[in-house]
């Protein structure tokens, strides 16, 4: 927080009186990189929504400070209750619908691989994101978003 106030040029008292903590501030930058509107796309074909989610997440990830910002707020919530709260109100439960949304149409459209449930999904796609954001954000491109899209639809809904 210090050298945040130090480059905006105000005291670090003026920051905690809008934001209660550093995981606020980081989550709030966090969603300003990543709008939940720039995610979404509410086609007829929600694999091709997924991808779009997907592709888009991951070139949000490499082209701006955001995967930064969300592997510091993961490995602080290891630690710190306000980090933890942050990333699951904030990234888990508050954007979880991003991908349910379309995970849902896909298994009613029959497109979801068989005997996977939209939830579990969900859970699947976020855990690898950030397992490679984690460890190894080297091949985080369109064919790894993909992959990732086609491992939970249906082999004859991938295009």
């Amino acid at each position: 927080m210090e050298a945040v106030a130090a480059r905006a040029g105000v005291g670090k008292m003026t920051l905690y009186r809008r934001w209660p903590s550093k995981a606020a501030l980081f989550l709030e930058a966090y969603v300003k990189l990543i709008p939940a509107e720039s995610l979404v796309r509410e086609t007829k074909d929600p694999v091709a929504d997924l991808r779009h989610l997907s592709r888009t997440t991951l070139r949000i990830f490499r082209d701006t400070p955001a995967g930064n910002i969300l592997r510091g707020l993961i490995a602080d919530a290891q630690h710190d209750e306000a980090a933890r709260a942050a990333v699951i109100g904030g990234l888990v439960a508050g954007r979880r619908e991003l991908l349910t949304i379309p995970l849902q149409r896909a298994a009613t459209s029959g497109r979801l691989a068989a005997g996977l449930d939209p939830d579990f999904a969900a859970e699947f796609l976020v855990g690898m994101i950030w397992q490679r954001l984690l460890t190894d954000h080297r091949d985080m491109d369109d064919a790894f978003a993909d992959r990732l899209v086609d491992t939970v639809c249906k082999p004859e809904a991938r295009p």
